[in-house]
């Protein structure tokens, strides 16, 4: 599979980095890797290393590798803190949580998948940064908040829906156009305006998407590129999404 590793070359020499300190019989584990930047990290592992990944729980998306030359016992590598949350007095969204964490200078390294239910908000990251996060963390939204270590059972699916687009091209300002349902030129303004990451990577020029690149659009949401389902009779691309909802 190839990978569309552009915008990564710091992540490049970090991974490369891990895997150096792996081979000299060190256990190493990484921080929190995006799935774009788990990807990146499998392509370069040797066939000799062995790597585990924890996320706090079964289906995280962001998760830590832990790489070694040996079969290492199983540890708990992230730590879940929760909070009651009520939806229906305040409605907090993802990007206000991650906004308020931000706002605390902690780098988004140390931070795991943050879930929003309908009673808890749950935070999931490293055990040096939980207590800072437990004292400095208290409010989003103007909502306030509690948070606490919890073992967490995890009932929340992270829901993503189908859709389709045409567009003439995979070109990064046609496919934008067409997710944003605004014009090309707008598009070209939003991606020069830094509105536009591609795995995670925020793009200023046009580049070509490629299977299961995600596309992050501001006040408009987050994508995932699953491919090219069929040419119309005017050859333009009908492209299949799925859309973080």
């Amino acid at each position: 599979m190839y990978l569309n590793v552009k915008g990564h070359n710091e992540f490049l020499q970090q991974a490369k980095h891990w895997i150096k300190e792996a081979m000299q019989r060190r256990c190493v584990v990484t921080s929190f890797l995006s799935i774009p930047q788990q990807n990146i990290l499998l392509s370069l592992i040797p066939k000799d290393l062995i790597v585990k990944w924890d996320g706090g729980y079964e289906q995280a998306e962001r998760k830590r590798a832990i790489l070694s030359l040996y079969e290492e016992e199983d540890t708990n590598n992230v730590c879940a803190l929760a909070s009651k949350y009520d939806h229906r007095f305040q409605s907090i969204e993802h990007k206000d949580l991650l906004g308020a964490l931000m706002a605390l200078g902690i780098e988004r390294e140390v931070v795991g998948d943050l879930l929003i239910e309908d009673d808890r908000i749950i935070v999931f990251t490293t055990y040096e940064m939980a207590s800072f996060i437990q004292s400095e963390l208290t409010c989003a939204k103007r909502t306030s908040l509690s948070f606490q270590p919890k073992e967490v059972k995890i009932q929340t699916q992270i829901r993503r829906k189908e859709m389709t687009i045409i567009a003439p091209s995979l070109r990064l300002d046609s496919v934008v156009s067409q997710l944003a349902h605004c014009s090309r030129s707008k598009a070209k303004e939003m991606l020069k305006a830094q509105y536009v990451k591609v795995n995670d990577i925020v793009l200023d020029e046009n580049t070509q998407l490629c299977d299961n690149d995600f596309v992050s659009i501001r006040k408009v949401g987050r994508f995932q590129y699953k491919g090219i389902d069929a040419k119309t009779k005017k050859d333009r691309l009908v492209l299949r999404f799925e859309q973080y909802i």
